[in-house]
């Protein structure tokens, strides 16, 4: 699936109905997201976590230099960006977050997963960015279909 020249209302718009998606159930894929520098990866993860609870106390920034944020949301969602880790090596504890049931998870930079960790369920998101107008192209695998199509837009 693919959505074409989103401006950033629109964008927002989308991040909105992804999020209120995921607030009516509880078995959330994992979100991968795609894109180059300032393509919205962390913008979209702002505008989706605005639709929780406690949404406006999350300080969302890009976890490029954290690894890991975690956002005080109800349920907590935590935003990766592995990007890092080709040159520092694995974490197991970001395994732990990743596998985290209790956790709405997006992933920056997934192709740098360990070979080892084989995600069921995901719903990946590419954003592709030119002239201000964004891109966003769909997959998804295991409840990520169901999610996916549940994205009427």
């Amino acid at each position: 699936m693919q959505i074409n020249n989103l401006n950033l209302n629109k964008t927002q718009k989308l991040a909105h109905l992804l999020g209120n998606i995921f607030s009516s159930t509880n078995k959330w894929p994992i979100i991968l997201l795609e894109g180059s520098l300032g393509a919205g990866k962390t913008t979209f993860v702002r505008f989706f976590i605005e639709n929780f609870p406690q949404g406006e106390l999350a300080e969302v920034s890009s976890p490029s230099f954290n690894i890991l944020n975690l956002y005080p949301t109800i349920p907590e969602i935590a935003h990766l960006d592995l990007y890092r880790l080709s040159s520092l090596g694995w974490d197991d504890f970001l395994e732990e977050i990743i596998f985290d049931p209790f956790k709405i998870k997006f992933i920056e930079w997934s192709n740098f997963l360990p070979k080892s960790i084989q995600l069921e369920d995901y719903l990946k998101i590419s954003i592709q960015i030119e002239k201000n107008l964004r891109t966003f192209s769909f997959t998804a695998k295991g409840s990520g279909r169901k999610i996916l199509s549940q994205l009427n837009v």
